[in-house]
């Protein structure tokens, strides 16, 4: 069996996370290759592809979607599939699940300057953050203050370095406390970590060092987080589920399903269950499936 995991050119040989997950696949007899998105083509007799490391896809965005496309010509199944990885790589899918009943940070897009009062009378004045509608690793994230945001939007679109809009969000003072990131595989619960960020900062990811620890969430809160996967259309292989706890009710931040790390080598006894998933999943989807 060979299964193909999505990466970029910069982790050609993958993360050290997903480094962990191959070695395990390894055990059963299953050889692992790394697909960089951007070469030409993909390597034959593949039994399935898995997104994983293409941390680059929002810097290449039309590329990326023509990636996309290209998958759904091939006979190879593909997860998480390119319909849902499609939809969750613009952020505005935070305000469909809300709009769907799920308790997320409150959001308002923007794709103009002429759009910024509308965001702002939505959430309300005071500290906002923007981000880029499509965008990854914490990249073009800040925290300003309402009477700032136009000016920024501006700015930005005078670059046009970000041609697909923002988003604005209310901040969570919550995130002090800690970001939650919940990993469900094959849409089974599986493992959780904490993440919090320096002192002096609101960003948690890796190049802000944020700190990642181990944590046994509440069951309440792992089922309020499986919930909001049920409004999904499809159950999909791998999902991390990021928010942040206010007054002790799971509110949703991030809905990760295209390349999110999984955290395997802060919890690595979960990378046992991950495999056994992906290995099913290999030989359960049709040729051809794709989404």
């Amino acid at each position: 069996m060979r299964i193909g995991f999505v990466t970029s050119s910069d982790y050609p040989t993958l993360s050290a996370s997903d480094r962990l997950l191959a070695k395990e696949l390894s055990i059963s007899g299953v050889d692992v290759v790394p697909v960089i998105w951007t070469d030409a083509s993909l390597p034959d007799d593949l039994d399935l592809l898995v997104f994983r490391s293409c941390w680059d896809y929002s810097e290449k965005y039309d590329e990326f979607l023509c990636f996309l496309d290209k998958l759904g010509d091939q006979r190879v199944p593909v997860a998480n599939s390119p319909t849902l990885v499609r939809w969750n790589s613009r952020k505005s899918y935070l305000i469909e699940l809300a709009d769907a009943g799920v308790r997320t940070v409150p959001s308002a897009p923007i794709s103009s300057p002429e759009e910024v009062s509308i965001a702002i009378a939505t959430l309300g004045e005071g500290s906002l953050v923007i981000k880029p509608q499509v965008g990854a690793s914490g990249r073009g994230v800040q925290r300003l203050s309402s009477e700032d945001v136009l000016e920024v939007v501006k700015q930005e679109a005078a670059r046009r370095s970000n041609p697909q809009g923002w988003l604005l969000q209310k901040f969570m003072s919550e995130i002090r406390q800690g970001e939650y990131s919940l990993v469900f595989i094959a849409g089974e619960f599986s493992h959780a970590v904490l993440k919090t960020p320096q002192p002096s900062e609101f960003r948690i990811n890796t190049r802000y060092r944020g700190n990642v620890a181990p944590v046994s969430p509440a069951t309440e809160l792992v089922e309020q987080a499986q919930i909001m996967l049920h409004c999904l259309n499809e159950t999909p292989l791998y999902a991390r589920v990021d928010g942040v706890l206010v007054e002790g009710d799971f509110c949703l931040c991030e809905l990760e399903l295209i390349e999110p790390s999984l955290y395997f080598t802060v919890v690595s006894e979960a990378v046992g269950f991950a495999a056994a998933a992906i290995r099913q999943a290999a030989v359960t989807l049709e040729r051809g499936w794709n989404g």
